[in-house]
């Protein structure tokens, strides 16, 4: 991240602007390893339109970002993201590398501890967050690159079930966004 990123803009971030983030997507469905700069698919001009870089970057005067998505066979572990401030010149193809090999020490470390995903309950069994055996089930197919119509297909639930379920899921745990709820059940992993 930025190092001039106060935890505050983090949050702004997480509750406003996520949804807005016009990389997300990519980084929610991509299942394999991907590292990129945002101008790698986007032009600087397009990128310079968006809310997200009007209303939360401009103001902070970031404009670069790199990112890594963390990931081992279909398991999405979380991602690493780098932003520049605006004085500073784009993300270089030998950064670009720097981090991908970074990430894949990273991605290959959490298959070695969480082969089969991330683990959401404490050794002791507690449920932190009150959450149901079938909402657990749903919270760990979250952290995979699944879209909601496979989660859905996969627990055999309609997915006006499957968003209900997750509305409380996002209720009990306080998150607004499926990588929010990520970064939390993460965090409570890290509690161990």
């Amino acid at each position: 991240l930025s190092l001039t990123l106060r935890s505050e803009d983090l949050r702004d971030y997480y509750s406003e602007f996520i949804d807005k983030d016009y990389m997300n997507w990519l980084m929610n469905e991509a299942g394999d390893l991907l590292v990129y700069r945002d101008s790698d698919f986007m032009d600087e001009k397009v990128i310079e339109k968006t809310s997200l870089y009007n209303k939360w970057m401009r103001p902070l005067d970031l404009k670069y970002t790199m990112c890594a998505n963390i990931a081992f066979e279909d398991t999405v572990y979380g991602s690493v993201v780098l932003i520049r401030g605006k004085e500073n010149r784009d993300f270089s193809d030998r950064e670009v590398e720097i981090l991908k090999i970074i990430a894949e020490h990273i991605a290959t470390r959490m298959h070695d501890l969480y082969p089969s995903g991330i683990v959401y309950r404490r050794d002791t069994g507690e449920d932190v967050y009150g959450l149901t055996k079938r909402e657990e089930e749903i919270a760990e197919l979250l952290g995979r690159p699944l879209n909601t119509a496979d989660i859905a297909e996969k627990l055999c639930i309609s997915e006006n079930t499957l968003n209900r379920h997750i509305a409380n899921i996002y209720r009990k745990t306080s998150v607004h966004s499926r990588l929010e709820l990520i970064g939390v059940l993460k965090n409570l992993d890290k509690g161990k």
